[in-house]
Parts: C-alpha cells; structure tokens; sequence
C-alpha cells in the first residue's frame, strides 16, 4: 500500500507542476523586442560614428506611470529566457519599467565566459548608457 499512495502523491505532484507552469506562462509579463544604439558613438576627424545595434527587452507595468526603471544587463554567458522572464516579472511586479539588455545577439556572441571576457565587458558598458539614453526618450504617459 505505501508503493501505491507514493506512486499517486507523486502523479498528483507532477500534475500540479504543470498546471503551476501554465498558470505563470499565462501571467508572465509580456517582454517588448526593442532595438537601440550603443553609446558607443564618438567624434572622428569632424564625424560622428554611430554606436552598435543592440537589442533588448522592455516590459511595463499596467497603469499611468510614472514609473522608476531598471537597467538589466547579463553575464559573460548571455541572458536565457527563463532568466529574462523571471526579472521582468519580479521588477514590473514592484512597478519598475524594465529594459534587459541582450549584448551578445546583434554581435553574433553566444557567450564570452573565456579569456576575452574582461574585453567583451569593457565593450559592453556603452550598450547600458545606450539602453539609458533608450529609456528617457521613451514617451510614458505622466
């Protein structure tokens, strides 16, 4: 009789795990697929060059606003889904406006956790102040 009751705990179990994922898949909050440019522009013999393209994900909270934001940028090994997912839900959750910045995908870098991981980040540090120039020029309702 235990094998039984065992076996049936852990059907019941598994059966509420995948409705809990279902549950949170359809109230995740929704991530926006936003492009900018890098800060990285600078003055060259009387031109301006233009930063890097870079891609992130935005996510708002519901209402008027306004609203503090959040800047998210990722490790040497990318921002996975799960991860990106996870952040927005818990930062719009406290009513920040959120704007995960991906480095990597508009670069063609899948991950930099090697020897040029120190270069890569120093590369990176534009692509926050690009996201932060992004944030204030959105147009949010006040």
């Amino acid at each position: 009789m235990p094998r039984t009751v065992t076996f049936q705990a852990v059907v019941v179990l598994m059966l509420w795990c995948a409705v809990r994922a279902l549950i949170a898949d359809a109230q995740a909050t929704p991530l926006e697929r936003v492009e900018f440019e890098s800060a990285s522009q600078r003055l060259i013999s009387g031109g301006l060059i233009r930063g890097d393209p870079i891609q992130g994900y935005l996510a708002k909270p519901d209402g008027a606003g306004p609203f503090p934001a959040v800047v998210g940028l990722h490790g040497c090994a990318g921002m996975h889904d799960t991860t990106k997912q996870r952040l927005a839900d818990d930062l719009v959750g406290r009513g920040y406006v959120v704007l995960l910045v991906d480095s990597y995908a508009t670069r063609g870098i899948e991950q930099a956790c090697k020897s040029t991981a120190f270069a890569t980040f120093v590369r990176r540090r534009p692509d926050a102040y690009g996201a932060l120039d992004f944030l204030g020029r959105l147009i949010l309702p006040l």
